[in-house]
């Protein structure tokens, strides 16, 4: 779809002055690697690199990145989310927004993240936003109101559950009552527990939850969207050793000394 829509993407998900304001101080020092995820036509990471950031955008949407590369401030790449190995730098700051990472499915999100643990600086941030997934588990509907673009063009979006792991997104850019083109997406949602876990499976810890960029606490029941800021810590353990580690605290609470051990066999950035 992104592919198709780059020449109204910016009419359709106008720039949010919200998380303009909201990220600052999860970026750094002027001058430190963000890594923008899912990046769309640059807009974003135009604006930081601006503000003095050496800002990185990625997007599986060619054409998207055609146009940045056109025509924003910054590096961009045309990588999936599964494509982050192939940087080779690491940051102090990565964000994906705008519902993004709801097109992974569970496992290769756990993977992704344990991949951009190994990009993240000891101490860096990720911020997560996604639709309140939570609430829509409850009510069963999402209220989508319908796009209104230039030249009599609409841009239509609704839910259709799937099964227990997927909904299918259904969009459509009309003229009129004439369809221009219609496409279908799963998405896997992310719930704030689940969501949450995975997080700090990675050894990334969740310091903030909440329901907008204004830093609402997040409601299942009321908030927007779910946004999510977790911090990397000293140690990014690979699952399987992170699971004997476990074992070991719970199992033999009286060697706590061994921990240590254990762990040094693994540096921050894997």
């Amino acid at each position: 779809m992104y592919d198709q829509i780059v020449d109204v993407y910016d009419q359709i998900f106008p720039l949010n002055q919200g998380f303009l304001d909201f990220i600052p101080p999860y970026l750094g020092d002027r001058g430190s690697k963000i890594l923008d995820l899912g990046c769309g036509p640059g807009e974003y990471v135009d604006r930081i690199s601006r503000r003095g950031y050496t800002i990185t955008g990625i997007d599986s949407s060619q054409e998207m990145i055609r146009r940045a590369n056109e025509e924003k401030q910054g590096t961009f790449y045309p990588y999936s989310f599964m494509d982050i190995y192939k940087l080779s730098e690491t940051f102090n700051c990565a964000y994906s927004i705008g519902n993004s990472l709801s097109y992974l499915a569970n496992d290769p999100f756990r993977a992704f993240l344990a991949e951009l643990a190994q990009h993240l600086e000891t101490g860096g941030y990720f911020v997560l936003q996604v639709v309140n997934w939570d609430k829509y588990r409850v009510t069963g509907s999402a209220n989508f109101p319908i796009k209104t673009l230039t030249e009599g063009r609409t841009f239509h979006r609704r839910y259709e559950p799937k099964d227990d792991e997927a909904v299918i997104f259904h969009t459509a850019l009309k003229t009129g009552e004439t369809v221009e083109a219609a496409w279908s997406d799963a998405l896997y949602p992310k719930y704030l527990e689940p969501t949450v876990t995975e997080l700090e499976s990675a050894g990334l810890e969740v310091t903030g939850q909440y329901g907008n960029y204004k830093k609402a606490p997040y409601s299942t029941e009321e908030s927007p969207a779910m946004i999510l800021v977790a911090q990397k810590q000293k140690i990014v353990a690979k699952q399987p050793l992170r699971r004997f580690l476990s074992w070991i605290a719970r199992n033999f609470p009286d060697n706590g000394p061994l921990l240590p051990y254990f762990a040094s066999e693994r540096t921050e950035k894997g």
